[in-house]
Parts: structure tokens; sequence; C-alpha cells
């Protein structure tokens, strides 16, 4: 049986655009702020192995990868759909204002600094583990 699932940590102690832009460090930081007041795990990816522990199972392996963009990507449209899908929690919780996200200007702004630093925009990792059900 394998399990996966994102790991948004890892995105805010690596920034996640390299260089760093200031628009895709935001973004990262209120969508994790965002899921941590309401509760969730935004590291659960790289707790997949721990779960299947947890629950009595052999884990066999695991692995994590994620793909990353410049400016002429789908990054920046990716970045501004994360945005825009977790944005009611974002603001639920007084991080930010609407007007400070501007969601629907989000995609232009990242790929303008992805443009300007020659920077990559990557996605969060995609962590999986697996074992074998006895």
């Amino acid at each position: 049986m394998s399990f996966q699932e994102r790991d948004l940590t890892r995105t805010r102690t690596r920034t996640r655009s390299v260089p760093p832009t200031p628009v895709v460090t935001r973004s990262m930081g209120w969508m994790i702020d965002a899921l941590r007041a309401a509760g969730l795990t935004p590291d659960l990816g790289e707790q997949t192995a721990s779960i299947l522990c947890d629950a009595g199972l052999s884990v066999e392996g695991a692995a994590a990868t994620g793909s990353a963009g410049s400016a002429a990507s789908v990054m920046p449209e990716y970045m501004e759909g994360c945005v825009r899908s977790l944005l009611p929690a974002v603001l639920a919780h007084g991080q930010v204002t609407e007007a400070e996200v501007d969601v629907d200007t989000v995609a232009e702004r990242v790929a303008r600094e992805l443009k300007e630093a020659g920077a990559m925009c990557w996605s969060p990792e995609l962590a999986a583990a697996w074992a074998r059900v006895p």
C-alpha cells in the first residue's frame, strides 16, 4: 500500500523560489499559516512513513519529488491557483487583507519577479511512503 501527500513546510524553509522572490515567499507563508491556524498539518507528506508505522505496517520505503518552473512556465498560474483556493482560510485568520493579496494579479507578479531575478519557482514536494499489507 502507498500513501502520498504534499509537504508544504519545506517550502517555507527553502523559500521555493531560487533565488528568493517576495511574492512567492509571502504567498507560501500565508498558505502555511492559514493551514496551521485551521488545525491542519502542512507537513503531512513527510509524516506518511510514520503514519503507516503507527498503523502497524512495515514501511519498505519513502520518496519525495517536486517540480519547478521559470516565469515562462505554468508555475506562476499554479501559485495563483493555490493562493486563490486557500484565500478564504488566509482571510479568515486575519493574516492579510484581500487587497494585500490581490489574488487576480498573483500570477503576473510571480512571473515578473521570477523573470527579473532569473529564478525558478519550486512546487511543494509530494512525499510518499509504502508498506506491505500482511
